[in-house]
């Protein structure tokens, strides 16, 4: 079965439908234990569980994917400290999860945060502010 990824719920449903189907519905409702415990009830509720912990694993997946991660080419002539500071301004920004130089490219990869970004013109001022130049801006998502 070949399922593409449209929305999670959708593929939910579609693995809930092949899963557990209705036969299994019709014979479970007429099911009861020794004690008079409805056997749908219980499992409809085992079934709900794994359900919602599917739909919080791909939504989560999806989250994690969306982030963007800017790389910044600065001007050569950096020092090492001067990257401890570069890295220590943009963590300092609310919008940043991390902020990494890498000294031998003289290139700043920034992670934002989901759904977070910060525009060219507050690059460029950051790290002027700092001495250096920009060379070029590369985003990802």
């Amino acid at each position: 079965m070949k399922i593409t990824l449209l929305r999670p719920g959708l593929i939910l449903a579609v693995l809930a439908t092949t899963a557990f189907g209705a036969p299994q519905f019709s014979l479970l409702r007429s099911l009861q234990n020794e004690h008079g415990v409805n056997l749908m009830s219980r499992f409809m509720t085992r079934w709900m569980r794994y359900v919602v912990l599917i739909a919080l694993i791909v939504l989560s997946l999806g989250a994690a994917a969306a982030a963007e991660t800017i790389r910044v080419i600065v001007n050569e002539g950096i020092c090492h400290s001067c990257t401890k500071n570069l890295e220590t301004v943009f963590r300092a920004q609310p919008q940043v999860k991390t902020a990494h130089f890498d000294f031998d490219n003289t290139m700043l990869t920034i992670q934002m945060k989901h759904g977070q970004t910060l525009g060219d013109v507050k690059l460029e001022k950051l790290i002027g502010n700092a001495g250096y130049t920009v060379v070029r801006i590369v985003r990802q998502k």
